[in-house]
């Protein structure tokens, strides 16, 4: 459509233009998206498809394309007439059909019936068409340099646009001059007349191109402290230039909030060109925003970062790293950029972050807080006046905050991590109590504070702090499962056995079988006392002969007339720590198979433990391939079975120890498996809690004595007078720096007197207070014993073991059931 003699004109913008179409069931049925409020389908043509430009254009066409008069480019419309009334006409007609289709306008862009009116662009009016004066007024109100450092970087403006203006050489030969070493820098009048002349050219350079939506669209911008620039080009060309200063709200904004607001800038002020294209390149040299734009919505944490998202998300962009070096023009529009115009539209968002887990008493305490507190004083005056390029140049706990420099805004004085709260040190204890006062886990505390406060290293503090609580230690759950450490393999029949007591329905057995050949004995008890079970004992052991190593639980086993029983047959009971069964594994397997067999016979008159036992003992063992009587007596044994009486013959079994060994091995393979658990070592005065196992709930403890047998110690607890053996299963670490006190129990020559007569401790177990905690890095805390206290307790301790040395003990003294006995050796678990 010709333009020229053309009168009036006026200037429509529809408003959400794609929105103006709406959707068949089956387009709506492809654009679904999931919330977490349940699933939603757009309804009318969403912002951010391929097809949407080309598809909004010829809807619009065929509303609008008919009328005379009417220039159209996606959602921009040109009214244009040679007369008044001819206009009114058109304008009519548009707003007639508008109406019909209930199309909407955006009052706020509407430009009607003027003499000139600006359009993609240029300026329209009966003259004809002129450039924009917008595209080119960051170039022409470029300041004059007034250093060597400002000249270089308009230098690199005309440099960029070189080769489109021609014999520019000669207008900056004199301005490189300035440039050159050991030239004294000084602005002159005729300089000032040169870069008015370059000025002049570049501005009829831009005049000259008109904007081809076919080619390849490229906007280089750039923010820095005080400004925003940036320059639309094709095909190397520069189209318009753009520029202006930030607002108070927005010097604020963190680097990556600036370089985001320049990118946002730059595609409202370039609206007319870009909007429709399928592609538009935005070069950035920023490079943290690259995979900003890659993600999701919804995976982005700043919600200031997200509402500016939000404004590009009508345009087609790739937003690529450029190195700033490279980018002339955006860097020096960024720094010499022009005032802000009242109509500007101001791009400001702030961040509203309701906080329902960390409730602040004021924002006044956090701000006279953070005023006080010297780190976070110097990283806002960073923030404001620039960080140094080096971090060796910054000291202390700034440097932390360094790499974070770029995702720091402050606030109404407050600093912010994203939109995370920076906290002062002076309120981190309270902050992570407020944090853990529902008591939560490390990951869900962790969680939580990335929803609202920050400060370098707090993953680690709140891991210590969680760790410390006694209220969750006491709840927490058991211990994860750890590979096993399996028995020793005997090379002898019954030279190994492992023996437990079954109690079933107020009768007990007790239940004895060999490592080696997996023979079981069951022989009823009168009663649990350790006479009962040597008596027992001495009746198998004149059977089969005298073990060398009897693994037992500990009660009745370890009392003192079976240690006796053992040295006088010379065998070692070897003890498993208390409720750890797995340690006795073979036997407490045993009992199982034994306690089988009784249920069954309760139900089956005809049958008995007796039989059942024989019969168990003359099959085969699976991976053996021998049954128990075989490889205990190398023989079978005869039962009501019918069997050829060479059968009975005695032969010994061969490869026995190897094929028990390959067994133990794919056991422990299989066990490992789900084995996820880290073994944690104790040492002597380790401050540990200790699982009580009538609650099931973790009291305060500490180590006083290292067992020989692995993941085995000696425990002084609360909810136990006594000092009592656990495997490391039943403990965990406790965080707490106390004073060390070396037991009695490691004293030299402790394990080589006789403790008739030495006293046991009263060991105090500090109880740290779950709330309040003093401080975050765990402090030492107030003793509850004296140290004074403590030395006289190791200086009569010391005297009576000397006392013991010196004086043989009384051989018939009494024996108490309060006596301590020297331990016996114990399994090795």
């Amino acid at each position: 459509m010709a333009l020229n003699n053309k009168t009036y004109f006026s200037v429509l913008d529809l408003t959400s233009g794609f929105w103006h179409c709406k959707l068949d069931k089956q387009s709506s049925e492809l654009c679904k998206f999931s919330t977490p409020f349940g699933i939603y389908q757009f309804l009318r043509l969403p912002f951010g498809l391929n097809v949407s430009p080309e598809i909004f254009q010829k809807a619009v066409y065929d509303l609008f394309g008919d009328i005379e008069g009417v220039v159209l480019y996606f959602d921009d419309m040109l009214i244009v007439a040679k007369t008044e009334e001819e206009h009114d006409q058109i304008f009519l007609k548009v707003i007639e059909r508008a109406k019909e289709h209930n199309v909407r306008f955006n009052p706020s862009k509407i430009q009607y019936k003027r003499k000139s009116v600006k359009f993609l662009g240029h300026v329209y009016s009966e003259s004809g068409k002129t450039i924009d004066p917008d595209r080119v007024e960051a170039i022409m109100l470029l300041k004059s340099p007034r250093n060597v450092k400002e000249l270089q970087r308009l230098l690199g403006i005309i440099n960029h646009v070189r080769e489109f203006i021609p014999n520019l050489a000669d207008e900056t030969s004199c301005l490189t001059q300035l440039i050159r070493k050991n030239v004294h820098y000084e602005w002159l009048p005729f300089h000032e007349e040169a870069l008015d002349r370059i000025k002049s050219k570049i501005v009829n350079a831009v005049s000259l191109v008109t904007f081809d939506p076919n080619k390849p669209t490229e906007i280089q911008c750039d923010a820095s402290k005080d400004g925003l620039g940036s320059c639309l080009f094709q095909d190397g060309h520069p189209i318009a230039f753009v520029s202006r200063s930030l607002t108070k709200a927005e010097k604020n904004y963190a680097q990556i909030e600036k370089e985001l607001l320049a990118i946002v800038f730059s595609v409202q002020k370039f609206h007319y060109y870009i909007y429709g294209l399928k592609k538009i390149t935005v070069f950035t040299d920023h490079k943290p925003l690259v995979p900003i734009f890659k993600q999701a919505l919804s995976d982005v944490t700043s919600k200031r970062i997200t509402r500016l998202l939000l404004k590009t998300t009508p345009y087609q962009l790739e937003v690529i790293y450029k190195p700033g070096k490279e980018m002339h023009v955006a860097d020096a529009l960024s720094r010499d950029f022009l005032p802000c115009k009242p109509d500007d539209e101001v791009l400001i968002t702030q961040v509203h972050s309701v906080i329902n887990k960390v409730v602040y008493k004021s924002n006044d305490i956090y701000v006279q807080h953070t005023k006080e507190d010297p780190t976070l004083s110097q990283v806002i005056k960073f923030h404001y006046e620039g960080w140094p390029k080096n971090v060796k140049w910054l000291e202390g706990d700034v440097k932390a905050f360094f790499n974070l420099r770029n995702e720091l805004s402050v606030d109404d004085d407050l600093l912010y991590f994203r939109n995370r709260l920076v906290i002062p040190n002076s309120l981190k204890n309270q902050s992570l109590q407020q944090l853990h006062s529902g008591h939560q886990g490390i990951v869900k505390c962790k969680s939580l504070a990335r929803e609202t406060i920050f400060w370098p290293g707090i993953n680690k503090d709140i891991e210590s702090f969680v760790s410390d609580c006694l209220v969750c230690s006491k709840f927490s759950p058991a211990q994860k499962k750890l590979i096993m450490i399996s028995h020793d393999i005997p090379n002898l029949p019954y030279q190994q056995v492992a023996t437990d007591i079954l109690d079933f329905h107020g009768d007990y057995y007790l239940v004895v079988i060999d490592t080696y050949s997996k023979w079981i004995d069951a022989i009823r008890m009168p009663n649990k006392t350790s006479e009962a079970v040597i008596d027992i004992l001495k009746f198998l052991f004149a059977v089969h002969g005298i073990p060398c190593v009897v693994l037992a639980d500990n009660n009745p086993f370890k009392s003192y007339k079976c240690a006796e029983f053992a040295k006088e047959l010379n065998f070692k009971f070897v003890s498993c720590s208390p409720y750890y069964h797995q340690s006795n594994g073979l036997a407490e397997k045993a009992v199982s198979i034994v306690k089988q067999f009784l249920r069954k016979c309760a139900n089956d008159p005809r049958a008995s433990l007796e039989n059942c036992l024989l019969h168990y003992r003359v099959t085969p063992l699976s991976g053996l391939n021998a049954s128990p009587a075989q490889l205990l007596m190398s023989r079978q044994l005869r039962t009501m079975l019918p069997i050829k009486t060479s059968r009975l013959k005695p032969s010994i079994v061969p490869n026995v120890v190897s094929k028990l060994e390959k067994k133990a091995l794919t056991s422990k393979m299989h066990y490992d498996k789900t084995a996820v658990g880290t073994e944690i070592e104790f040492s002597p005065s380790d401050y540990v809690f200790v699982k009580n196992p009538l609650t099931s709930v973790w009291e305060p403890g500490i180590v006083v004595e290292v067992c020989s047998e692995p993941r085995s110690y000696m425990v002084k607890t609360n909810f136990s007078s006594n000092i009592v053996r656990r495997n490391s299963t039943f403990l965990k670490p406790r965080n707490v720096k106390a004073p060390v006190r070396t037991p009695v129990y490691l004293l030299p020559g402790y394990n080589n007197v006789e403790p008739a007569n030495v006293e046991i401790p009263n060991l105090e177990i500090p109880v740290i207070p779950e709330q309040p905690h003093d401080n975050v890095n765990n402090e030492i805390p107030n003793n509850n014993v004296p140290l004074q206290e403590v030395n006289e307790n190791l200086r009569r301790w010391r005297q009576q073991l000397a006392d013991r040395f010196a004086q043989p003990a009384n051989q018939n003294a009494n024996r108490t059931r309060t006596r301590v006995v020297k331990p016996p050796e114990r399994l090795n678990l």
